[in-house]
């Protein structure tokens, strides 16, 4: 109940699924970092940038081409979906830094110069702020452990919890 950090697939899925209630009812408060944020601002941003307009997407898949259309309507609600998540994350979320006394090793700073550092940043601000970081990516939470953040865990846990104590039905 100390609270924990979710990082941006993390806050979709639940957002998704509409369990914010139940992860603020076994966790506490939920944390996210300014990064896990622009992620959300980002997929605002790039559907805004169509403009309403409707356009096509080609894709390949199991050795085809597929063609789809994206109209107005799937345009207007996916841009009202991003802007309901901003504002729920607003309202609800606790905006934590990505620090911590954590001395990072050789082998994380450099994978951090390869990417990006912010990809850290959720397990940073779990380790700051000693709260549990609820993460869907297997190789994100190994990483959390190698990071001597044990605390960690994935969505299924939580479900069983809230499940358990009556919060959530089967």
């Amino acid at each position: 109940r100390k609270g924990c950090v979710v990082d941006a697939l993390t806050l979709f899925i639940i957002r998704r699924l509409a369990i914010e209630d139940v992860i603020l009812e076994i966790c506490g408060p939920i944390g996210v970092t300014e990064t896990s944020i622009d992620v959300f601002r980002g997929r605002r941003d790039e559907i805004e940038l169509h403009g309403g307009k409707p356009f096509t997407v080609i894709s390949w898949r199991d050795g085809k081409y597929y063609r789809e259309e994206i109209s107005e309507a799937t345009i207007s609600q996916a841009l009202d979906l991003a802007k309901n998540d901003l504002s729920w994350i607003q309202a609800n979320c606790d905006i934590l830094p990505a620090d911590s006394d954590h001395d990072l090793s050789s082998n994380v700073r450099e994978i951090s110069k390869k990417y990006r550092r912010d990809i850290f940043d959720p397990i940073l601000a779990a380790l700051g702020s000693n709260r549990l970081l609820l993460c869907e990516d297997f190789i994100y939470r190994s990483l959390a452990s190698s990071l001597k953040l044990s605390n960690n865990t994935w969505l299924q846990p939580v479900l069983l919890t809230a499940r358990d104590r009556k919060i959530l039905s089967l």
